[in-house]
């Protein structure tokens, strides 16, 4: 993986070999790890050539001649080819001579040997650990490497550092980069869970070797996510005995050293100092000593390990006893200032029993990092607190708070498991109890397990609300936090969970918990990431009765009312939680987010918010979020009539959702007939989203969301009856609606209906300008009634009217990504005698332009790539830019758009 430009160096130099035109040396050099080896392999492997291979080694350092003695079999017959003194020098290194032969002849003589072998076919030397051959043969390897000039020889040698004196061209091979690092460890270890994979690449470096033999020693749990990673990443024998060769060259004083520098890596030159002559140690002698030997560098006031690895080397090689009296010295000078996190960590690591007073600074440690935004860490110091309790009932409270910042950092699987290990609460603990249950439902959620999840946090809520009764000013801010603002976001996820799953009863229930806690939301919940979201939905809901309510409700109870508020109020609800770093909330709200922002016609921060919402649940493992971004992702290409992308969202909705998910299955069918729709596919679009039209649709919510393109997909296919029931469910919905889009919604199927009826013009035309006088807030709603009304003007005799209407509807569903429905209504526009003029092209980039004229002309996109200089990749991406600009949804749709002059 990675190394593309070394591997093209050495194929260069192969190659150059291959044709006689000579082709030289090249040594490899970097530190031990890098992947010298492995390029050494490849380039073997793939030569074409005939390869002489030799590895040095430790155990023949010693022995004159050895490699060279290797690297001679095969070729014995043509030795005797050679002139007599150097043939005799050549013989001479199996040992039947009692004088070693020189140096020199026999350099000459090897290259001369290469040079006559090569002459029947290409050669090529590749030696490995060239600084662990015996000196004699490293001579003459390095002799010959400098004199291969035209001949069709090549010479590859590994090493750490390029030998000095010789003038041969050097491949320096540096860390992976993150990209070629990660396919590296995926290509490996494919198994491993996105935390473990972050926390190898971080320590390896970018070290080749580092990256596959740490994911080796983990444990399969560890490998999963469930159980927590060492600190330090066991390296493994390879790594260890590489590292271990270095730390031999300390003395006892040096190796306590570098524990504490080990131990406290961020720890600055005085306190470092301070800790060694705690130990009873000379510490700038010492730590000269360690500098000398390149272990650490120091820099001012800063200490640091050289190689990062190291770090982990020095940890494994150190005695139990010798890091618990680092500890303890750490811990002792440890006092003064911002440090009492670092000495509770510590005291703890060197603690060998039970110990509440350690136990306690480590609890206080935990909380302090969450107002750092450190959730992973308060979940681990939780956990160790735990450990150190004297006391079950508190070592079971510390393992249930442990379990929910582990839920909130993202390790859903360590939460389970800290779960079960904190056993039964205590039945008159409420709090408890609300908190377990709470940690149930979150976790069933993050499987996908909808109806557990809703089940659970309404308990929770309930349970955590009837924990304090009527909060005053006597109540503790702790407990109205969770009595009330906890609560929040936990109903949020049910109502969210519940409408994905379309389960009603649970959905009203969670909106009457959401009402009933808004009066009690005080100063306290003024920083909660919720809070604005919930004064946004009481403010916008009135005094509606709930089960008025919940059939208005979009994707999420936030969307009612103005979109363009309600985005506001989720992005600075985002902003919250990633500055807490609360990662197992956070792709529930993006998932909530990315709707209103692309009903409001941000679609770019829709895409964004999708591509989040996918990266953060899969690296937590929330799958059926996943599952739901690709589903929102799916319309949005439907809509946009991009039918490839569409088709491959639709099935990785199929893969991930999972089968609770009723939401995500039916987007999945609106996409694909949205697609259909977009082109004018009528009856394979009927197909698709008639399951949304009967009294028991895929999804109500959904339906009641696109109810005019349902109501149309039916109309075009003379199925008006069909939908008599979806139709009845708008109009009973709309009725008093305080929710613009929803009363759009309904008069647009009212004007489609009397159209195909064909009701008098006067109904069919009242019903069509109410749809579009209504200023809602779903631009796409909008834009589609736009270009109904449109259309009809246009089939009834009244062109020239159906221009306003359909010009606007262009812009307006080009506007909100809807490329697909904008070429429709640029097509009815053309047909209405309207041709497109060069306005259109004003938004295009220059490039942009450019490729959109070779488009119209016919040309392929390798043709149009060939002309411009560019790869067809990028044509592509110009073309799925361009089409929503101008309003098309095929390529063939640019031949009628004017461009300006034709390109020469």
């Amino acid at each position: 993986m990675g190394r593309v430009e070394e591997f093209a160096l050495v194929a260069d130099i192969l190659a150059s070999a291959r044709a006689g035109r000579g082709g030289g040396a090249l040594f490899v050099t970097g530190e031990p790890g890098m992947g010298k080896t492995a390029v050494l392999e490849r380039v073997s492997a793939e030569a074409k050539m005939r390869v002489l291979r030799l590895a040095g080694s430790a155990m023949e350092t010693d022995l004159e001649f050895a490699g060279l003695h290797t690297l001679l079999r095969g070729m014995e017959g043509h030795v005797g080819r050679l002139a007599e003194v150097q043939a005799a020098a050549l013989s001479s290194i199996g040992g039947t001579e009692s004088r070693p032969p020189d140096p020199l002849v026999t350099g000459i003589a090897f290259l001369n040997l290469l040079t006559r072998v090569s002459a029947d076919e290409p050669v090529l030397v590749v030696v490995d650990n060239l600084d662990r051959l015996d000196r004699s043969s490293r001579q003459a390897i390095m002799f010959t490497a400098g004199r291969v000039g035209d001949k069709p020889i090549a010479i590859l040698c590994a090493a750490c550092t390029l030998p000095g004196g010789l003038d041969v061209l050097e491949l320096a091979l540096d860390p992976l980069d993150d990209v070629a690092a990660r396919a590296l460890l995926q290509q490996r270890h494919a198994d491993l869970s996105p935390t473990a994979a972050d926390r190898v690449l971080a320590v390896a470096g970018g070290s080749p070797l580092a990256i596959i033999e740490l994911a080796k020693q983990l444990t399969t749990r560890q490998r999963a996510g469930v159980d927590p990673l060492p600190d330090p990443l066991p390296l493994g024998a390879r790594l260890q005995s590489t590292y271990e060769a270095e730390l031999d060259q300390l003395t006892s004083a040096g190796r306590d050293l570098v524990t504490l520098l080990a131990l406290e890596d961020s720890v600055g030159l005085r306190t470092l100092l301070s800790a060694a002559q705690a130990m009873g140690r000379h510490g700038r002698a010492t730590l000269a000593t360690a500098e000398d030997a390149g272990l650490v560098v120091v820099k001012g006031t800063s200490v640091a390990f050289r190689k990062p690895l190291m770090r982990s080397a020095v940890l494994r090689g150190s005695t139990y006893d010798r890091r618990r009296r680092a500890h303890l010295a750490l811990a002792a000078v440890l006092v003064h200032g911002d440090v009492a996190d670092r000495r509770a960590a510590h005291l703890a690591a060197a603690a060998t029993g039970p110990d509440e007073h350690i136990a306690r600074l480590l609890e206080q440690s935990a909380a302090r990092s969450v107002r750092r935004g450190g959730t992973k860490a308060k979940a681990r110091m939780l956990e160790e607190a735990a450990e150190l309790s004297p006391d079950i009932r508190d070592r079971d409270r510390r393992l249930l708070l442990a379990a929910g910042a582990a839920w909130s950092a993202g390790h859903a699987g360590r939460a389970a498991v800290l779960l079960d290990r904190a056993g039964s609460q205590d039945e008159r603990d409420t709090v408890a109890r609300a908190r377990v249950s709470r940690l149930r439902g979150l976790i069933a959620l993050g499987r996908g397990e909808l109806r557990i999840a809703c089940e659970h946090l309404l308990v929770a809520a309930d349970l955590l609300s009837a924990s304090v009764q009527a909060p005053d000013e006597a109540a503790s801010q702790d407990a109205h936090q969770d009595a009330v603002v906890v609560p929040l976001g936990d109903l949020l996820r049910t109502v969210y969970a519940a409408w994905a799953a379309d389960l009603p009863t649970w959905f009203l229930a969670g909106l009457d918990r959401i009402r009933a806690l808004a009066a009690a939301v005080g100063p306290a919940a003024a920083d909660h990431p919720y809070a604005e979201v919930l004064n946004h939905f009481t403010k916008a809901s009135g005094e509606r009765p709930t089960d008025e309510l919940g059939p208005l409700l979009q994707p999420n109870l936030v969307l009612f009312g103005s979109h363009a508020d309600a985005l506001r109020c989720l992005e600075r609800a985002g902003a919250r939680l990633r500055r807490g770093q609360a990662v197992g909330s956070l792709p529930f709200l993006l998932a909530a987010t990315a709707p209103a922002a692309a009903l409001t016609g941000r679609g770019d921060i829709a895409a964004a918010l999708l591509v989040e919402t996918e990266q953060v649940a899969a690296r937590i493992g929330q799958d059926w979020l996943v599952g739901q971004a690709a589903a929102h992702t799916a319309v949005t290409h439907g809509i946009g009539g991009r039918a490839a992308e569409c088709r491959r969202e639709v099935q990785r909705v199929h893969e991930l959702a999972g089968s609770e998910n009723r939401l995500a299955a039916a987007q999945a069918r609106l996409a694909l007939g949205l697609l259909a729709a977009a082109d004018g596919r009528w009856e394979e679009s009927w197909a698709r989203l008639r399951p949304l039209a009967g009294p028991q649709p895929a999804h109500p919510g959904l339906a009641l969301q696109f109810a005019a393109d349902v109501v149309e997909a039916a109309l075009r296919c003379d199925r008006t009856d069909d939908t008599a029931h979806l139709r009845e469910v708008v109009a009973r919905a709309a009725a008093g609606s305080i929710d613009p889009d929803l009363l759009t919604t309904a008069e647009h199927c009212e004007a489609l209906r009397a159209a195909a009826e064909q009701t008098d013009t006067a109904t069919v035309e009242r019903h069509f300008r109410a749809a579009t006088d209504i200023a809602g807030h779903s631009l796409y709603a909008r834009g589609r009634a736009l270009l109904s009304y449109g259309e009809w003007l246009r089939r009834t005799g009244r062109p020239a009217e159906a221009r306003d209407p359909l010009r606007e509807a262009a812009e307006v569903l080009a506007s909100v990504g809807a490329g697909g429905f904008a070429g429709r209504a640029q097509c009815e526009l053309r047909a209405a005698g309207e041709r497109v003029e060069a306005g259109a092209r004003a938004a295009l980039t220059a490039q942009e332009l450019q490729v959109a004229k070779r488009a119209a002309r016919g040309l392929t996109n390798r043709a149009i790539a060939a002309q411009l200089h560019i790869s067809p990749r990028t044509v592509g991406y110009h073309l799925y830019n361009l089409f929503p600009k101008l309003g098309v949804s095929d390529r063939r749709q640019l031949a009628d758009i004017d461009l300006g002059d034709e390109e020469a």
